[in-house]
């Protein structure tokens, strides 16, 4: 069954293709973040993001406002372990919703450092 999103889009023919869910650079990220970046889908006027750390199942959802925008940067993830990302465009509430788009996995971060003078590593 369609849920509202996904009947605007279908109307409008919108499709989205994750054109790369990579980490964001580490100048403007933590361990616990990663960027997602699609294409422009035509007719969109935003997009939702789709995370979990199961590729079939628990998603959350960002809503991200405006067609033009193609990429968003997912924070509060826990360091170190591996996401599952798809995206879906929507259009006006009298259009129909698009298709999600394949899903991508990307892993964050995980920062860890031992104390080389005094012999200790922090991770044990």
């Amino acid at each position: 069954m369609k849920d509202g999103v996904e009947k605007q889009a279908a109307a409008l023919g919108i499709k989205v293709k994750i054109v790369d869910a990579a980490r964001t650079s580490l100048a403007d990220a933590t361990c616990n973040s990663i960027k997602v970046t699609w294409k422009k889908a035509k007719g969109a006027t935003g997009y939702y993001v789709y995370y979990s750390t199961n590729a079939t199942s628990g998603f959350k959802s960002v809503k991200v406002k405006g067609g033009s925008t193609t990429s968003k940067v997912i924070t509060g993830l826990v360091s170190g372990s591996k996401y599952y990302f798809k995206v879906k465009a929507y259009g006006n509430s009298s259009t129909k919703s698009a298709s999600y788009s394949s899903v991508k996995a990307e892993k964050t971060y995980k920062l860890t450092w031992s104390d080389e003078f005094n012999y200790t590593d922090a991770n044990k």
